[in-house]
This record gives structure tokens, C-alpha cells and sequence, in this order.
């Protein structure tokens, strides 16, 4: 056993080992998370197939005031401009009302063909098996297997970095504000720390889902890039402020990772 796979959560199998459930759920997040659902049940129960949570409320790693709540709707069908519009404006509610509890509750969405048949079909799987709980319908993680962080499962997952860091850092450089700038900021560097992860994966078969284990597996894997990718980790939070010193270097590792995510993740 190598010295990156024995920080990372394989079985001795090799297969994912799931850290997420519903008994991580502390009971400080009890009435957001049964409001949230309530919420979505009443609002739009008629076009969801089934609710997950994600992130670190369901990892047990959630810490009042500062984390957020990820909540994944998945609808039976592709939904509309109304029903985004309505997934958007409940998702600002609910953040307004439990401001001081959690950072914000964060709406995500998808829908069963493109669980099914879309072109991230494998990667919404591995999410929806190992980082995912079902809390509201019937839950589609059951007939996925486990899978093994190969290079496929990286790519499922983070094969998009190239185009998404371009776009974030497109959206910095627009940014008005130096709020809107750090939770951009944070995006970007959370984006980094997980596609250089996922490059782990792709070479050594390992796994993580904490930040700070990523960014170790991350570090293993490129020791010549500890400096930056410290300076990442530091970033994902977006509290902290950074120098622009440390945002130059951060800007240098996302190229980095942008360029190198072509050469790890491409065909053999």
C-alpha cells in the first residue's frame, strides 16, 4: 500500500467507501433540513422524483454559521424556466431565513434522463452513490454498484475543470463586489483542490472528500506544487482573505490544473 492510498477511503477492494449518511445530520440542522424539505415538497412535490442532501451536513463535518446546507433535487422530468425560477427564489428564502445557522442552503437540480442517458450520466451516479443521501422519494443510489476511483470515474467527475475554471475566473474578473469576488474566489479554489484530487484517482486509484484530504492526496501527487496548492486550500475558505501575492498564485495553479487535467484525463 502506497503512502497516498493509505490516507485515502478505498476498501481493500479498491471500491469507495461512502462517508456521507443520515445519521451524520446533527440535530442543530434538523429544522432547516426538514423545513427545506417540506419547503420543496410543498412547493414543487408534483415534479420531484426524490431530495438528497450532500457536503459536509451529511458528513458530519458541518459547523454552525459557517457551512453550508447542499441540498439535490432531482426531477422526474427536465424542468422548466418557472421551476428554476422557483428552485432559485427558494433557495434565497430559506438562506435569508436560517441566516446565522449555515452560510446559505444551496439548491442544486437534475432529472432522471439525464441521470439516466445524459452525457454525465457516470459521474451524477458516483455523486449520487458515495456523497449523496436520500431523504424525500425513492432513492436511486440503490441500483448504482460501488465504484473504484479509476481515471473514468475523474473524468466523470472532474473532466470539466478546463472549461468551468475559465468560466470562474471570467465571473472574478467581472465581479463587482469584494464579497461577490471571495465567494468566486472560493469556487475557483474548491474547483482546484478536487480536479487535483481526481488526478490522484486517475494515477493511483485513491479517494478523498474532505478539502484537506484532497489537498494532501493533491500535494502526494505533486509535491513541487505544496506551496500553491496550500495557498488553494486556504482560499476554498471564503472568509479568509488572500493576498493579491496568494491570488496570482492561485491564478497560476488553476492553469496549471487546467492544462494538466487534458494530459491525466485524456484517452489512453
Amino acid at each position: 500500500m502506497n503512502g497516498n492510498r493509505a490516507n485515502s477511503f478505498v476498501n481493500d477492494q479498491g471500491f469507495i467507501i461512502t462517508e456521507v449518511s443520515k445519521q451524520n445530520i446533527s440535530s442543530q440542522f434538523d429544522e432547516v433540513v426538514h423545513l427545506t424539505i417540506n419547503s420543496l415538497e410543498s412547493k414543487l412535490g408534483s415534479y420531484i422524483h426524490s431530495i438528497y442532501l450532500y457536503g459536509s451536513v451529511v458528513a458530519g463535518r458541518a459547523i454552525v454559521g459557517k457551512s453550508d446546507l447542499d441540498v439535490l433535487v432531482v426531477f422526474k422530468y427536465q424542468p422548466n424556466e418557472q421551476i428554476s425560477k422557483e428552485i432559485d427564489e427558494l433557495s434565497q428564502e430559506l438562506s435569508q431565513t436560517f441566516k446565522g445557522k449555515l452560510r446559505e442552503v444551496g439548491l442544486a437540480y437534475t432529472y432522471l434522463e439525464e441521470i439516466h442517458e445524459g452525457p454525465d450520466s457516470l459521474g451524477l451516479k458516483v455523486f449520487l452513490k458515495h456523497l449523496c443521501v436520500c431523504l424525500y422519494g425513492s432513492d436511486l443510489s440503490v441500483d448504482y454498484p460501488y465504484y473504484k476511483p479509476t481515471k473514468r470515474v475523474a473524468v466523470a467527475l472532474n473532466g470539466d475543470a478546463p472549461d468551468v475554471l475559465n468560466r470562474l475566473w471570467k465571473k472574478y474578473r467581472e465581479g463587482q463586489t469584494a464579497l461577490e469576488k471571495a465567494r468566486i474566489q472560493r469556487s475557483i479554489a474548491r474547483k482546484v483542490i478536487r480536479t487535483g484530487s481526481c488526478f490522484a484517482s486517475a494515477k493511483e486509484g485513491v479517494w478523498a472528500t474532505d478539502r484537506e484530504d484532497m489537498a494532501k492526496l493533491f500535494m502526494n501527487c505533486y509535491p513541487n506544487k505544496a506551496e500553491q496548492i496550500k495557498i488553494a486550500l486556504y482560499a476554498t475558505d471564503e472568509s479568509k482573505m488572500i493576498s493579491s501575492e496568494q491570488l496570482e498564485k492561485l491564478k497560476l495553479l488553476s492553469d496549471w490544473v487546467s492544462e494538466e487535467a487534458r494530459h491525466v484525463f485524456a484517452s489512453n
